[in-house]
């Protein structure tokens, strides 16, 4: 099986982020999730015109919960992530109880669970995806021949893990106006219950070769006063 980049992916979902944040015509919600060197950095975005961002951080070795902070430090983890040249996604097989990477730590790569869902007055556009990114391809190499099977191949399938697709009723999960619960560090015992929504959904189941090839098409969607060019497979 060949193993997709998906750093194209990435690095357009990144722009597309940063233009949610500055529209007042659109409301949703963001979260990234940044896992590296045992250690978890949050952050949780209500965008529209009632914006704000909170971000937590802590050890994932540990039953406490995730602190809050100034931002400073989730911040640059998520910028060094959108800087990592090897970028791949993990497929829904990944989240098997036993090979869940959310599990363990990654001393040679940094895990990325990003999930962006937000209303137009057209539709509602979900993505859930868990990267991991290298700083080099001797480490992705590596990483593609121990678990190649639970990497994405480039199609958009996905129940819990997902690309860019449109959702039947325009409307958020969450409200903007409510406030996201403290997360507790994914370690706790993975209940369901103390994790930050978008690990919740991803532990609530229980050598290829490595391919460039772009794995997203394009896709013009009307986003209020203008108009998103969203990343859709095709």
């Amino acid at each position: 099986m060949t193993t997709t980049s998906y750093r194209e992916y990435a690095m357009d979902l990144r722009e597309r982020m940063q233009k949610l944040r500055s529209s007042d015509n659109v409301r949703g919600t963001m979260e990234v999730v940044i896992f590296r060197n045992a250690f978890c950095y949050r952050s949780f975005e209500v965008v529209g015109k009632a914006y704000r961002r909170d971000y937590h951080s802590g050890s994932i070795n540990t039953e406490s919960k995730l602190v809050r902070e100034d931002g400073q430090d989730t911040c640059r983890e998520i910028d060094s992530f959108f800087l990592l040249p090897e970028v791949y996604a993990y497929s829904d097989r990944a989240l098997q109880a036993d090979r869940n990477p959310l599990k363990h730590s990654h001393w040679d790569g940094t895990l990325a669970l990003i999930e962006v869902k937000y209303s137009t007055a057209v539709t509602t556009w979900h993505q859930r995806m868990l990267f991991i990114g290298f700083c080099d391809p001797i480490h992705a190499d590596f990483a593609m021949a121990l678990d190649k099977d639970i990497f994405k191949d480039g199609s958009s399938g996905g129940t819990r893990l997902f690309e860019w697709r449109p959702v039947g009723i325009p409307q958020i999960n969450r409200s903007a106006d409510a406030q996201p619960a403290q997360p507790k560090c994914p370690a706790s015992g993975f209940s369901a219950q103390s994790l930050p929504p978008g690990c919740r959904e991803c532990l609530s189941s229980s050598g290829g070769s490595r391919s460039q090839t772009k794995c997203a098409g394009r896709f013009a969607v009307d986003v209020g006063a203008g108009v998103m060019d969203l990343p859709l497979s095709s």
